[in-house]
């Protein structure tokens, strides 16, 4: 027999917990790790707030009544409440100089749950975990996800209870997390059902895989498509290049999908089989995002995805074509019904008509595969690959193939899409698709946490182009009207500095001394030079925050990497 001292035991226990979850891996960028109530003793279960019972069937009867493209898929109820740090859960200080709060959220019958806080700022070492009770984990989220808007969103996880865990230390200042929504799924839009007994997918018997034989020559531009969730309601659509070629996150839907605040959109990536068979896969997410554009001429929506995107989801920016040519096949990549991703294809040219007063491309009949509700806001693509509408509405079904409605992409150019997406007013009429990456700046590091709660983001706009000399390293998130400076130097770093981290190595070149605006915001143009190009410079910036609680009196953002090209 062997003996184990009770700390070896909950050791061993917290790698059993790990290695058990080793297949439900986080599917929303996070930080990683495991809450705390899976690795130690804790002094009590976590107190539960019951949610209102949800009338499955009426809502179900309502869906029908309203059945249709026209608006986003609806799948989820949502429960509106105000639970925050100071008014539920429990709190309980750890022996590792942390403390912990807890809350519990049931709501019986729901397929699964997702959540939106309205408050969301959390101070340097804190972290988030939700899970559910079949041990899937989200987060953990950190203070790297707040946002100037402080909000956030999680994605569905399957069951009808989830765990909320938030841990912080003990001697730093408490965080903000309020929650104002929990969306009970009465729709089964994560593929539960088939998990458990082998059933059907969620969609229409005509849909067809996107990793079929039909999806061969489509493998880049499905890495485009993301099922949007939005609290409740859900749609597609597909991120998006634009002529700077520079990797920003732009992605294009229908105005008639806008739904809630942006700020807490879910975007859903490679949700799709692997097979042509299969019926289930697991998606990629990221949270939040920013409006752009958006106009019921031709039904466009524009955002931005705020949170950077993974580079291990492996998406794709895909092309456009402005031409008022109709094309002469055309093929759809889509979420039917919030399904796993499918693909459809018409043959045929499409016709120029109008639908819902919005100039469209009409699809009078679908050769392979079909659009149902959910799809709405999904690509249109031309026999080249490039985007030319976004799904308005139709009358399709597996059962009636005919007639869907696409905006017009040409139309949508000029009623806001020029403005974002040719940013060096080239004015072409095509572009085609690219992977980010590879000479597009990229942000690393951490930025220290602010006296009022954000985290300064540095960003650029413009291209890091000799030939364009347009480019410009800019900062969000800092104290208003503040002395700030932006710095750099020629390689990275990654040391404590004024409670914060120093990103850039010394020696550091510092630009002229700016101060920060009215809303906490500063932009340096860089004057590119000749001897720059093939180099790679690393920019961080400095500013003045005497409110803050570590004395220092010090700001400092993430840092961002800009490789320069002719």
């Amino acid at each position: 027999m062997i003996n184990l001292h009770p700390s070896g035991c909950r050791a061993l226990l917290g790698l059993a917990v790990t290695l058990s979850l080793a297949p439900y891996a986080s599917a929303q960028a996070g930080e990683g790790g495991l809450p705390p109530s899976f690795t130690r003793e804790l002094a009590a279960d976590a107190p539960a707030e019951l949610m209102p019972a949800v009338d499955a069937a009426a809502l179900l009867a309502e869906d029908e009544a309203n059945a249709g493209k026209l608006g986003p898929f609806r799948f989820g109820w949502g429960h509106e409440v105000a639970l925050g740090l100071e008014n539920a859960g429990l709190w309980e200080d750890l022996l590792d100089g942390e403390r912990l709060w807890r809350l519990r959220i049931e709501s019986p019958g729901a397929w699964s749950l997702n959540l939106i806080f309205d408050r969301y700022v959390l101070p340097q070492g804190a972290r988030l975990f939700v899970h559910n009770d079949a041990g899937r984990v989200l987060g953990a989220f950190t203070s790297a996800m707040n946002q100037p808007h402080g909000m956030f969103a999680t994605e569905p996880l399957a069951g009808d209870a989830l765990t909320l865990e938030y841990v912080e230390p003990q001697a730093g200042p408490m965080g903000e997390l309020r929650l104002k929504q929990v969306v009970h799924a009465y729709r089964d839009i994560l593929g539960e059902d088939a998990k458990r007994s082998g059933g059907t997918a969620k969609s229409g018997s005509c849909n067809i895989n996107v990793n079929c034989p039909l999806g061969a020559n489509w493998q880049d531009q499905k890495r485009s498509v993301a099922r949007l969730v939005m609290g409740g309601v859900l749609c597609s659509g597909a991120l998006i290049n634009n002529t700077a070629q520079d990797g920003r996150q732009f992605f294009l839907t229908a105005n008639h999908c806008y739904s809630g605040n942006p700020a807490t959109w879910i975007f859903q990536f490679n949700y799709e089989s692997a097979t042509c068979s299969g019926t289930t896969g697991t998606p990629q997410s990221v949270s939040g995002s920013i409006l752009r554009t958006k106009n019921a001429i031709a039904d466009h929506c524009l955002v931005e995805i705020s949170q950077p995107i993974p580079a291990a989801y492996n998406v794709y920016l895909s092309g456009w074509s402005r031409s008022t040519t109709p094309s002469t096949t055309s093929t759809g990549i889509h979420h039917p019904q919030g399904d796993i991703k499918k693909i459809c294809q018409d043959i045929n040219a499409l016709t120029a008509t109008t639908f819902g007063g919005a100039p469209c491309w009409r699809v009078a009949s679908w050769e392979y595969g079909v659009t149902e509700g959910g799809s709405s806001g999904s690509p249109l693509y031309d026999q080249n690959k490039r985007i030319v509408g976004q799904l308005y509405g139709g009358q399709a079904t597996c059962s009636y193939l005919f007639n869907d409605y696409y905006g017009r992409f040409d139309q949508s150019w000029p009623s806001g899409l020029k403005n974002f997406l040719d940013p060096l007013g080239l004015s072409p009429l095509t572009l085609d698709g690219t992977y980010p990456g590879g000479g597009v700046p990229a942000p690393y590091c951490t930025s220290k946490p602010n006296s009022n709660g954000f985290s300064p983001q540095i960003s650029y706009y413009g291209s890091p182009s000799l030939a364009l000399n347009n480019f410009a390293v800019d900062c969000f998130g800092g104290i208003p009207n503040s002395n700030c400076v932006l710095f750099w130097g020629t390689a990275k770093a990654s040391q404590p500095f004024y409670g914060g981290t120093l990103c850039v190595s010394p020696p550091l070149v510092r630009e002229p001394l700016k101060k920060f605006d009215s809303l906490g915001y500063v932009a340096y143009p860089i004057t590119i030079q000749p001897a720059w190009v093939g180099t790679t410079l690393y920019y961080q910036f400095w500013g003045r925050d005497p409110a803050h609680p570590d004395g220092t009196g010090v700001l400092l953002s993430n840092a961002l990497e800009v490789p320069y090209k002719n």
